[in-house]
């Protein structure tokens, strides 16, 4: 009978060379992702102050008071405000019952900045009881109105279509 051959057991130099090829191309196709994270974290920004723009019009309407954006260009943050019978108020945020402040150049909007604010030449985004927004010297919105977040995204232009009275924060 003959003894059976042991095979040796461990990696050839072909397969540990391949392994580390399959590495490297990983590794270089995650690389550019990760220089894009400020990139995605301003799109993210926007995207969320697309939407309270969006949310302030709302309830304005549905309340029947007006409502406000506030944006404080030095602090890169915005928070909402409500009418109440002549004194204005902070909203409170849906999801946890807090002061409605957006804070950017924060977790988890880390690098972004509050570049430019231009409404009417203000800061501030206003919302009657019937949805129209003007600035808060109570003039009607006029272009070019925009909020510009970081140089790197485009601007986005708040303006009201005039048949349906819908505000739209377009780049």
């Amino acid at each position: 009978m003959r003894a059976r051959q042991q095979q040796p057991s461990g990696f050839t130099l072909i397969e540990v060379i391949m392994v580390m090829v399959i590495i490297g191309f990983i590794a270089v196709s995650v690389s550019p992702r990760m220089e894009t994270l400020p990139e995605v974290r301003a799109y993210y920004a926007s995207h969320k102050l697309r939407s309270d723009i969006r949310f302030a019009q709302m309830l304005a309407m549905q309340t029947g008071s007006s409502t406000r954006l506030v944006f404080d260009n030095p602090g890169d943050s915005y928070s909402l405000e409500r009418d109440n019978s002549g004194t204005w108020t902070a909203m409170k945020n849906p999801s946890d019952r807090e002061d409605y402040e957006v804070i950017l150049n924060a977790e988890p909007y880390q690098g972004v900045i509050l570049s430019n604010v231009s409404i009417n030449s203000n800061a501030m985004l206003e919302f009657n009881s019937e949805g129209a927004p003007f600035d808060s010297a109570g003039n009607a919105l006029a272009e070019p109105s925009f909020v510009e977040l970081n140089s790197k995204i485009p601007p986005l232009h708040p303006s009201s279509d005039r048949q349906s009275g819908y505000c739209h924060a377009m780049k």
